[in-house]
Formats: C-alpha cells, sequence, structure tokens
C-alpha cells in the first residue's frame, strides 16, 4: 500500500475564510509535496467541529497529515489528541514554520560572526508560535527573550531588544508595539516569504513515511532547521525550495534524527 500525505485546514487562521476557501492553497501544496518529495498528496478541507475526528478516521494509508492554516491552539490541540489516538504523524505550519525561522536566524548570526551560544535573540510575539523558543535553545542560541505585546507597559521592546543580535518578528509590524522596532539595532528576521512554512516540508514527510515515527520530537525539528541553514548559499537567510539539495538535505537529517530517537546510543 502506498503511503499518502494529507494536506488539511478548516480555514481558521484565515479571517473570514471558510474551509472550502482554503482549497486553491491546498491544492498547490500538496503539488509541493508531489512535486518535491515524490509522494502522493490530498488536499482536504474540513471543518473545525470535526477536525481531529476527520483526521483519526482518515484511510491508513495516510500515513502523515500537513495541517496548515489553521488556529495555532486548535491545531496543537488535534496534533496531541491524534497522536493520542494513534492516528498518523500531524506536521502543522506551527512546526515547518519554526524549523525555517531557526535557520533564518542561524544563517542571519553567521554572517555577523556570531556563534549561536554567545548570541542574544529576542521573539516579538512568541506567544503566536510557542516551539520556537524550545527550538531555538536545542540549536544552541544561549540567550533568548520571548516579548509578548502585553509585556509593552512595562518592558518596550525596543528596550528588550536593544542589545539583540537578532530579533524575530512575529507581530504585524505595521501595528501596536511591533511599530516601536528599530532595524538599525539588530537584524530582523520576520515571516515574510510566503514560502517559509514550506521550506522543510518535502523533506520531512519523506522522513517521516519511511520511518516508524508516532510524534515530531525538537531534535527532529532541529535537525531540519541545521539542514536549511548547512543549504543556504552564501548571502542569503534561507535557500530556495528549488534548490534540488534541499529536500535532500532535510530527508537525510530528520531520517538520521529519527532513527537516533528510537535506536539511542549506549553509553
Amino acid at each position: 500500500m502506498t503511503a499518502e500525505v494529507a494536506v488539511v485546514s478548516d480555514g481558521s487562521a484565515i479571517p473570514g475564510a471558510s474551509p472550502p476557501a482554503t482549497l486553491p492553497l491546498l491544492q498547490d501544496y500538496a503539488e509541493l509535496v508531489r512535486e518535491h518529495a515524490g509522494l502522493s498528496a490530498v488536499p482536504l478541507a474540513v471543518d473545525s467541529a470535526r477536525l481531529a475526528a476527520e483526521l483519526c478516521a482518515l484511510p491508513k494509508r495516510f500515513r502523515a497529515v500537513f495541517l496548515t492554516h489553521t488556529d495555532p491552539e486548535r491545531a496543537f490541540q488535534v496534533q496531541r489528541a491524534v497522536a493520542k489516538a494513534g492516528g498518523p504523524l500531524v506536521i502543522t505550519d506551527q512546526d515547518t514554520t519554526a524549523i525555517s525561522l531557526t535557520a533564518s536566524t542561524l544563517t542571519t548570526l553567521a554572517r555577523r560572526g556570531r556563534s549561536p551560544s554567545d548570541s542574544r535573540v529576542v521573539i516579538a510575539g512568541a506567544r503566536q508560535l510557542p516551539r520556537l523558543c524550545v527550538l531555538l535553545l536545542a540549536a544552541g542560541v544561549g540567550d533568548i527573550v520571548s516579548w509578548n505585546e502585553c509585556d509593552a507597559p512595562v518592558f518596550p521592546l525596543h528596550r528588550v531588544s536593544w542589545d539583540a543580535d537578532a530579533l524575530i518578528c512575529l507581530l504585524d509590524t505595521t501595528t501596536g508595539a511591533a511599530t516601536a522596532i528599530e532595524p538599525p539595532r539588530h537584524v530582523l528576521v520576520t515571516t515574510a516569504d510566503p514560502a517559509c512554512h514550506l521550506l522543510a516540508l518535502p523533506g520531512l514527510v519523506q522522513a517521516v513515511l519511511r520511518s516508524p515515527v508516532t510524534s515530531l520530537e525538537v531534535e527532529v525539528l532541529r535537525a531540519c532547521a541545521m539542514a536549511l541553514a548547512a543549504a543556504t548559499p552564501p548571502g542569503r537567510r534561507l535557500p530556495e525550495l528549488t534548490e534540488p539539495a534541499v529536500t535532500r538535505a532535510v530527508a537525510y537529517a530528520a531520517t538520521y534524527a529519527i532513527h537516533a530517537q528510537h535506536h539511542p546510543r549506549r553509553s
């Protein structure tokens, strides 16, 4: 039986969007998986109330799900519920975005001649991507500050970030506290690249479909981030997905990390 990937959304992360409205995007993502990972992928728009149940009820040939454009908290809860029920492995766009932002931060620091362990990184809007802080720590960043807009009255962003080596901004930079950002002081890392959440996807699904993995541990995400950083050409923050080495590098790194997760070395 050939393993397949389901590309799923309920549209809850897109203001005013209904599940059917996400289908054109999902079709594009499914085509991306088919083209770059060589895997069969099927787009599915699912109502929010039935999201976990529908994923658990997928036929056994669906070994992995890419859950995208879904409210982050709901996506996290669905990911946990499906894993607990023994359903397919759910990869969220929160996971893949955190991978790309970590890789981008590492290449940014390297271009500045800074090692991760000696660097200070501020995450503005950290609540929107909770796994990012854990992933940056796993990647060796020595000093991380998580900042949210509710902190602004006591700890204004421009003060918190004034001596940072990099500022990762997950906020809308045209409104609210994010307008206090002062780019000349540090390097700004954002999700402005519309393909940011897709770079690691083809290689990651290749790896999980050939492995008995049931959850994505941080070491697997770290391996993907390090592979993306290593595949980035000089002068760039991230590689292009169209570069052939990218998917191969991520797939190899993720497969190795999954194997190490299931077969740890004995001391």
